[in-house]
């Protein structure tokens, strides 16, 4: 009895796949080379310098922060910039210096924590300046974003990856360009 039961398993299993097999085709794709991925080459021509916008702080001088810390004091003066030593954005990131300028802080979630980045005023071109690890340059109209962007590539920085971020380098600096926020990150190559 047993044995009978085998044989006949086997032969409706072998009529099941048979019968499923029928009226079927099976097609194969082949890839198209339009469905290479495709990466990001540097761009090879020159682009003209641009003059920074003279209301804060350019990139050769949030590059220059990144080696020498002490050079923020010249730059609060030359830009007009109020200083918050501390500033931590509550649960967010944490800040040595925040350097502001037509900005009023956030509001104040406690000793040296606050809820956001500083917030634009009306009158004149509203920045800041982050300092960590890294240098956060923060401005609120596209026009004055546009600018620090056109500066990164008109320093001779390539463009290395375009997405959320774009990641600008020259091997040793990478500077990450945000559009929606408009902010540009400038970090050592690496961090």
């Amino acid at each position: 009895m047993n044995k009978q039961n085998i044989i006949l398993s086997s032969v409706a299993f072998a009529t099941i796949v048979a019968l499923g097999s029928c009226g079927t085709q099976k097609s194969v794709s082949v890839p198209l080379a339009a469905d290479t991925v495709s990466t990001v080459t540097p761009s090879t021509t020159a682009i003209a310098a641009v003059v920074a916008n003279k209301e804060f702080i350019s990139i050769p001088e949030a590059v220059s922060v990144l080696d020498n810390p002490d050079a923020l004091r010249t730059i609060c003066n030359k830009y007009g910039y109020k200083i918050i030593d501390g500033y931590s954005i509550y649960r967010l990131d944490s800040y040595r210096q925040m350097l502001y300028r037509n900005c009023t802080p956030a509001k104040s979630m406690g000793k040296g924590i606050y809820a956001d980045t500083p917030q634009p005023t009306k009158r004149g071109t509203s920045s800041y300046v982050a300092v960590g690890p890294g240098v956060t340059i923060g401005v609120f109209n596209t026009k004055a974003y546009q600018n620090l962007v056109e500066q990164v590539r008109s320093l001779g920085y390539t463009l290395a990856e375009q997405g959320y971020e774009d990641r600008y380098t020259n091997g040793t600096v990478d500077i990450y360009c945000y559009g929606a926020r408009k902010t540009v990150r400038i970090e050592h190559s690496g961090n």
